[in-house]
């Protein structure tokens, strides 16, 4: 993906990695499955798409890296134990690459958009 974006546009400026997975359940009723499900794939997918952008960020000297987070993974919500981890762990390396990257011109940023009732 990474690759497709310069071959197309010739350098990369930002990175925006939003992606979530929902499958709200109370801890006791939550399956291995549904855990694993919303908490393994997310982080593991920022981590991948930015391990690929921040060599040519770093090497260009400028880039922007945005990871989306959420409340449920900084303050709790209810049901959402799988959600919550994984969102916590997106803002823990969100954390981690602004000091790492920001040395190279390419920091991160975590943004957590703000929940608006229904």
């Amino acid at each position: 993906m990474i690759e497709t974006a310069i071959d197309a546009f010739g350098q990369l400026d930002i990175l925006v990695n939003n992606a979530g997975i929902v499958r709200d359940r109370s801890l006791v009723k939550m399956t291995e499955e549904d855990y694993d499900a919303v908490d393994r794939r997310p982080p593991e997918g920022n981590f991948q798409r930015t391990r690929h952008a921040a060599p040519h960020m770093k090497d260009a000297g400028y880039g922007r890296i945005v990871n989306m987070t959420s409340s449920a993974g900084l303050r709790g919500n209810f049901g959402q134990t799988n959600y919550g981890a994984a969102k916590a762990a997106i803002m823990g390396m969100t954390f981690v690459w602004a000091v790492e990257l920001g040395k190279t011109g390419s920091p991160s940023t975590g943004w957590l958009p703000p929940a608006r009732p229904g």
